[in-house]
């Protein structure tokens, strides 16, 4: 968090959750909730893997999703940072990119 500058307040806000959720996380070694994960990769620019601590290659990797599921790690991420919005500013979103009218 140090080294990209972020405060618990800013990754809260920017991650959608409770800043008692950071806390957790940092300071009572809580893990985060899987849906976290890939936005947190994407803010940090490191691996799922090296969050989790299953590496300590920091690099950011683009994996392909588990077999079945049709979507690569990259767009795994953009559907969950999408879905950690909430539903006014997903709207939005949607509206500003574009997106057909049943979408939006």
């Amino acid at each position: 968090m140090d080294e990209k500058g972020y405060t618990k307040y800013r990754l809260a806000k920017e991650l959608g959750c409770h800043l008692t959720s950071i806390t957790n996380w940092i300071e009572n070694g809580v893990s985060p909730a899987k849906h976290n994960y890939p936005k947190l990769s994407e803010i940090f620019d490191v691996s799922v893997e090296y969050l989790k601590g299953e590496t300590d290659d920091r690099g950011h990797k683009e994996t392909a999703a588990p077999e079945g599921d049709g979507l690569s790690d990259k767009d795994a991420r953009l559907l969950a940072w999408f879905r950690s919005l909430p539903p006014e500013k997903q709207k939005e979103v949607l509206y500003d990119a574009g997106a057909p009218a049943g979408l939006v």
